[in-house]
Parts: structure tokens; C-alpha cells; sequence
């Protein structure tokens, strides 16, 4: 889950308002992280007002629709369609817990702790967590491994790595990268026996 960093830029010609509104958004997401992010920092990056900002689109709701698009970026980078799966999951293992993961891991807490009060939030974060299960058990059943229940796979996997992250976020004094790396590596490897040749 390495997180990605990529920038607005200025305006393009012929984009709408609302669209740049959301790039900028999702551009302020992360930089910023998504708890620490206000309306101003948008606003101040537009050039423009938050009153101006909320007239385009009301500022949970544009929050929401910027962090769904930063996570769907995230999902096509980590499980791209037409790669190896083998090499697909290869690449998920060793960046799950790289440094550059942190703040992408951040920030799927907070919009964890987001959805209890925030139904825009609630709504993007359930689809972004149903897209990541979908893509998961998809290159599970594609791949070499003998599965009698992918989805069933995935939702484990799943439970380890957020495990894990929550107690790498937290500074659990047992637990490194590296630790965390290996641990759901084991995981893995205990789920996912390769399939012997016919």
C-alpha cells in the first residue's frame, strides 16, 4: 500500500470547477492527510473562497469524493489487471508495510474513524474497502494457487495486513516493518499453497 504523491498543478483549460476542486482536494489529502485537511487549504489552493468552495459542492462531500479518487489510484497501482499474479502479490508483500506506506495507512484510519459521523465518508470508505476485497480475491482465484474459497482468502489476508498496520500505527513496542513484512508473508504462505503442476 505505498502511497502515491502527485499534484494538481494549475488548472487545465476546459476542466469545470467542480473537477478541479476535487483534484485539489485529492492533491491536499496527501500532502496533508485526510483528519488534519480543511475546506481553507483548498479554497486557499484554488485561489478562491470556501464560501466560493461550498458553493461547488459541499465540503463533505467533495472531502469524500477527493479521498475515494486517491484511493482508487492506490488499487490500480497495487493490483493492476493484466499482471502476473504472482508478481501482483509479490509487489503487495513487500510494500504492505514500506515507509512510504505510512501515511496511506493513516489515512485509511482516519477515514475509518471518519465514517462513524460522516455518511459521505461511511459511503466512499465501504466502496473503497469493497474494491480492495474485489481486487484482492480476483488475482487470488487468477493466480497459481489452489483456493477453494478466494474471497474467503482475501477477507483474511485483509484482517492480517490491517491488523498489523493498526499496530504498526499505534507503536506497538513488538512489532517493526520488518516484523510486519514476514508475519504477513507467513500468513500468506499458510493461505496460499502453490498448486502442483498437472
Amino acid at each position: 500500500m505505498a502511497d502515491m504523491i502527485f499534484s494538481a498543478g494549475a488548472p487545465e483549460a476546459g476542466i469545470n470547477p467542480h473537477e478541479q476542486a476535487i483534484v485539489a482536494t485529492m492533491d491536499e489529502i496527501v500532502r496533508r492527510g485526510l483528519k488534519p485537511l480543511r475546506a481553507r487549504h483548498v479554497a486557499e489552493r484554488l485561489g478562491i473562497t470556501t464560501r466560493d468552495l461550498s458553493r461547488l459542492c459541499a465540503w463533505p462531500a467533495l472531502r469524500a469524493q477527493a479521498y475515494e479518487r486517491v484511493e482508487n489510484r492506490m488499487i490500480d497501482e497495487v493490483y493492476p489487471v493484466g499482471v502476473n499474479s504472482e508478481l501482483v502479490i509479490e509487489t503487495w508483500l513487500s510494500q504492505a508495510f514500506d515507509p512510504r506506506s505510512a501515511r496511506a495507512w493513516q489515512r485509511w484510519s482516519d477515514a475509518w474513524d471518519m465514517s462513524c459521523e460522516d455518511a459521505d465518508m461511511a459511503a466512499a470508505f465501504a466502496r473503497v474497502q469493497n474494491r480492495y476485497f474485489e481486487d484482492m480475491a480476483r488475482v487470488l482465484a487468477a493466480g497459481p494457487w489452489r483456493l477453494p474459497d478466494p474471497e474467503a482468502t482475501a477477507i483474511r489476508l485483509f484482517a492480517i495486513e490491517d491488523g498489523l498496520a493498526c499496530q504498526l500505527l499505534t507503536c506497538a513496542p513488538f512489532l517493526n516493518r520488518q516484523r510486519a513484512e514476514a508475519v504477513l508473508r507467513g500468513a500468506f504462505e499458510a493461505e496460499c499453497r502453490f498448486s502442483a503442476p498437472a
